[in-house]
């Protein structure tokens, strides 16, 4: 382990909220005394913006939820082609709805990828991906007007059928999907274990494979990416890099900390995104993100410090990066704070790790994409 940047999305909060930082009593409470303390600003007014957690600027990056979808999934579709993400959904009494069980049995998981099969056409095929989250190319460009599932749920299907210009294409594959998965063996069998059926593919997200920077050239070394972020996964494979997504490392509660604290050591340089924290205060669950709090510091923090640390006395010149955002600015709709706290900076002993400094006028901001870039530039 040599240069190590490790971004906890969600776990800074509110005035209003429970604080889990301010609770730590160990790693988190120490870094005043250890690290140079400051306020990172997040670009939330762009299309792609956590493209900054891997230190490239959001404003160089414009990528649709499809094409980062696809690529996350490994696909490389025809250069004119347009993406979308496929969200596996239930239909009941004409009203979309979520699955109402937290991932696909086998037995359903096979019947997916066997319909997946009988919809490939001329110009449309399915990309299996993972759970309820799958890719769909369209080999044509055009316009399209599509509803995500936050805003598709709960309405009627007949008011947010796609429109433009692969309407027909669509609405045939979504039809096909219907008539595919409602009548078959595994949705039978929920109908009589009383669940909701999984019989809709919802189709949205739509955008081309823009060009996007090469990562690696920047950092001048091989970074490798470790995230349970679907969007982060995709965006750093279009950028060339080696990235460790959900099913290596797991995600919240889940997150399988032994694997990633061991992957992450065995690399000399590597960015971690966490989105678990984000998860859990969105839901409002502070029991559980306090207990996740935990097991970041227990299990990622003070063992990354150890190794920070016995690298330093070796004669290293380690970096240890930890990011965690999750506030938005008072002043300003269009970007989020966050806290950093670079270990062997200059310490800030009158500036704690957690919300009561976000207000300070006099600490210092950065822009989070040049943090996370300097962190790892000029390394050979």
């Amino acid at each position: 382990m040599r240069n190590v940047v490790l971004i906890l999305e969600g776990l800074l909060g509110s005035e209003s909220e429970p604080s889990v930082l301010r609770e730590r009593t160990g790693f988190v409470r120490r870094l005043p005394e250890v690290a140079d303390i400051f306020r990172g600003v997040l670009p939330t007014d762009v299309e792609t913006p956590e493209a900054a957690l891997l230190g490239l600027s959001p404003r160089e990056v414009r990528l649709a939820q499809g094409p980062l979808t696809v690529a996350a999934f490994g696909a490389e579709p025809p250069d004119r082609s347009t993406h979308f993400h496929v969200s596996v959904m239930s239909l009941v009494d004409g009203q979309i709805r979520e699955p109402d069980t937290e991932r696909p049995s086998a037995a359903l998981q096979k019947q997916l990828l066997t319909t997946f099969d009988s919809l490939k056409s001329k110009l449309l095929t399915v990309v299996p991906g993972r759970d309820w989250d799958h890719g769909l190319v369209w080999e044509k460009w055009g316009d399209h007007l599509l509803h995500g599932p936050n805003h598709a749920i709960g309405k009627p299907l007949i008011s947010v059928l796609p429109e433009g210009d692969a309407e027909k294409d669509l609405r045939r594959f979504i039809d096909d999907s219907i008539n595919m998965l409602t009548e078959c063996e595994e949705n039978r069998r929920r109908l009589d274990e009383g669940l909701q059926p999984i019989n809709l593919l919802w189709p949205w997200g739509a955008g081309i494979r823009e060009r996007v920077p090469k990562m690696a050239l920047r950092y001048g070394s091989p970074v490798r990416i470790f995230t349970d972020s679907l969007r982060l996964e995709g965006l750093a494979r279009l950028t060339g890099l080696r990235v460790d997504g959900k099913p290596t490392i797991g995600t919240g509660l889940q997150t399988k900390w032994e694997t990633l604290r061991s992957r992450i050591q065995s690399e000399s340089d590597s960015i971690t995104v966490l989105s678990g924290a984000k998860e859990l205060r969105r839901i409002g669950d502070f029991d559980a993100l306090d207990y996740f709090a935990r097991e970041v510091e227990k299990n990622l923090l003070e063992p990354i410090e150890e190794a920070w640390r016995t690298e330093r006395s070796k004669g290293g010149l380690p970096s240890f990066l930890f990011v965690a955002t999750g506030l938005e600015q008072p002043e300003k709709s269009d970007s989020l704070y966050a806290l950093v706290a670079e270990v062997g900076g200059t310490p800030q002993q009158n500036v704690p790790f957690d919300e009561r400094v976000l207000g300070e006028p006099r600490l210092r901001r950065s822009d989070v994409s040049q943090t996370v870039l300097s962190t790892f530039r000029g390394i050979s």
